[in-house]
């Protein structure tokens, strides 16, 4: 009988076992997880029954939150026009670029060129005043200086920017909302369906949903450049598969051989930490403009629900890393794997990994999401809903 469990649910992890020769850990032949209580291994029957009801009611803050955005948005935020910060639902993007033209030149093939204020204001067909034409700098001539490889005589450099796209932070929050909902109730499903899985439903979920987040912190502290908006959400992205590959190699770091575990673990490791540097890399502009934005302010600076939303969010960031780095020492240090040590009867086998490893983090993982998507969220939309929308239209008399 136990052969036939055991060939239905064959596992294949190589795990630590105790010898009782020198106690001493060694690598063993693959186990059947059946032979150890197999419905309750990594997971106790009570701790499934927790997990659900805690990832049930995740995903009904989440699935309620969408719902609250999406009424409060049709009967508030869309009567707020751009143009306000911290308080408008949408925002204005922007293509800074570049052309080369005749420095004489008064009309150009890209309307977005001709139409540039710096092309306008040093046009000299155009009568500019010149207290306006000092804030642009002139059209300075190249000389000559690449023939025959390039003629630059007679040119000049134009900075010039692409306007109209434009992006609604609000549908943003109730996007990243609603991934959580949709792969909280998948990941919850799939750990019933089969426990012992590498938990890379977290991550997954986060390479979609973090970059919209990090896209609404950039715009609310003035970062309206396209590409790097973009650049910033691709960074997220990228952290995020970091983390499910480190996840889904520490999941089967047990079936590495022994000689071969150092190596591995090192690769683990350096998994984990090219997702910090990919959140440096992509935290470090926000925190730029953040900053600069707060020092160059006025009076009070910038709204004190805007300071909170990007300071709690970062920190927040942090710990979705702190999470992964200690669930990683935990499972792979070899002091720290024998702590969690647990016998059974069969063969007086001592397994490395205990049944409650992954839940904690599995909760722990939910209740982060939850916070962060929320606190995000609702920071920045709550008190935008204060806005008396009479008085929309009279800011110095008008828009």
């Amino acid at each position: 009988m136990q052969q036939e469990r055991a060939s239905k649910c064959m596992r294949t992890d190589m795990l630590f076992i105790q010898s009782s020769a020198n106690g001493k850990y060694e690598n063993a032949e693959p186990v059947p997880t059946c032979w150890k209580n197999p419905i309750n291994y990594f997971m106790k029957q009570e701790n499934k029954k927790k997990y659900l009801i805690l990832n049930t009611i995740a995903v009904i803050l989440h699935t309620s939150s969408v719902v609250a955005m999406l009424i409060v948005y049709y009967t508030h935020f869309e009567k707020v026009k751009p143009g306000f910060a911290f308080v408008s639902p949408k925002a204005q993007l922007h293509w800074t670029n570049n052309a080369l033209i005749r420095a004489d030149a008064t009309d150009n093939k890209c309307s977005d060129v001709s139409n540039s204020p710096h092309f306008r204001a040093t046009n000299p067909a155009m009568n500019i005043p010149s207290t306006v034409q000092q804030l642009f700098e002139p059209r300075t001539e190249y000389p000559d200086f690449m023939q025959p490889l390039f003629d630059f005589s007679g040119k000049t450099l134009i900075r010039y920017t692409i306007n109209g796209y434009e992006v609604n932070l609000v549908a943003m929050m109730m996007m990243f909302c609603a991934l959580s909902a949709c792969f909280q109730t998948a990941h919850c499903w799939l750990l019933l369906k089969c426990e012992d899985m590498p938990r890379f439903m977290h991550y997954l979920e986060y390479s979609f949903s973090s970059p919209l987040m990090v896209m609404v912190m950039a715009v609310n502290v003035g970062i309206h450049e396209l590409f790097l908006i973009t650049s910033l959400g691709a960074l997220f992205y990228a952290m995020n598969i970091t983390g499910m590959l480190a996840e889904i190699m520490v999941h089967y770091a047990y079936s590495i051989p022994q000689k071969h575990t150092f190596i591995y673990t090192m690769l683990c490791w350096s998994a984990h930490a090219a997702g910090w540097v990919i959140f440096l890399l992509a935290m470090g502009p926000i925190w730029a403009q953040f900053s600069q934005v707060i020092a160059c302010s006025d009076n009070q600076g910038i709204p004190g629900y805007a300071i909170a939303a990007i300071v709690l969010e970062s920190f927040m960031f942090f710990l979705f890393g702190a999470l992964q780095f200690t669930s990683m020492w935990e499972r792979l240090t070899p002091g720290a794997v024998n702590k969690h040590k647990q016998t059974t009867e069969i063969q007086e086998q001592t397994y490395s990994i205990a049944p409650n490893i992954l839940f904690r983090y599995d909760c722990m993982h939910a209740t982060l999401s939850l916070l962060a998507k929320l606190t995000l969220a609702w920071l920045l939309l709550g008190p935008a809903l204060s806005v008396d929308l009479g008085k929309l239209d009279q800011r110095n008399g008008s828009i």
